[in-house]
């Protein structure tokens, strides 16, 4: 986490540019980058920001949870699926601009 600053202005250099039609639009990363200073420095950028939480970030964690608890299954905004084995694991996705 403590290169995310430097690499996203260096990202953002090779890659120029703002509106419809550049590049690349939204940064995603793991909890391990997720931090109030890293997704104001991605909306600086003028992208959107997909970073993942858990435990390492209670507050965050618990907030997510008060504005999605209500929400089924059916309702997140996107899904994947993937069987690994014996092993199914689903993701879901649900967007919110309320944190």
């Amino acid at each position: 986490m403590g290169h995310f600053e430097q690499a996203l202005g260096q990202l953002h250099q090779a890659y120029p540019g703002s509106g419809r039609g550049r590049l690349f639009e939204l940064i995603s990363y793991d909890a391990g980058a997720c931090s109030l200073r890293n997704a104001t420095l991605i909306v600086e950028h003028d992208l959107h920001d997909l970073l993942a939480l858990n435990d390492a970030q209670p507050s965050l964690l618990l907030e997510a949870r008060r504005l999605l608890q209500q929400r089924e299954p059916s309702q997140a905004d996107a899904c994947t699926e993937d069987v690994v084995g014996a092993t199914t694991v689903v993701r879901r996705l649900y967007l919110t601009d309320e944190m």
